[in-house]
């Protein structure tokens, strides 16, 4: 999927939200969003192991990781 494709589902989304829904909506936006790759923060950790931050969550991931271990973010490496 890409990211026009993503971001035109969570348009989609939000305009069939109806009363009664908003939460099975907004947990459906959340879970696209997370597939828009998003960069990491450098994170040394001083002990000559260097680390990203996740930028959604930020947790502490190694620097081979594709997606967040704890919250599922995608992560972008370019």
């Amino acid at each position: 999927m890409t990211n026009e494709q993503i971001e035109s589902a969570i348009e989609y989304a939000l305009q069939i939200a109806t009363t009664g829904n908003e939460e099975e909506i907004e947990t459906i936006i959340e879970a696209l969003e997370k597939q828009i790759p998003k960069k990491g923060m450098p994170y040394n950790s001083g002990k000559n192991h260097n680390f990203i931050e996740c930028s959604t969550c930020s947790a502490h991931l190694d620097l081979y990781y594709k997606h967040c271990t704890k919250c599922g973010q995608k992560l972008d490496w370019s």
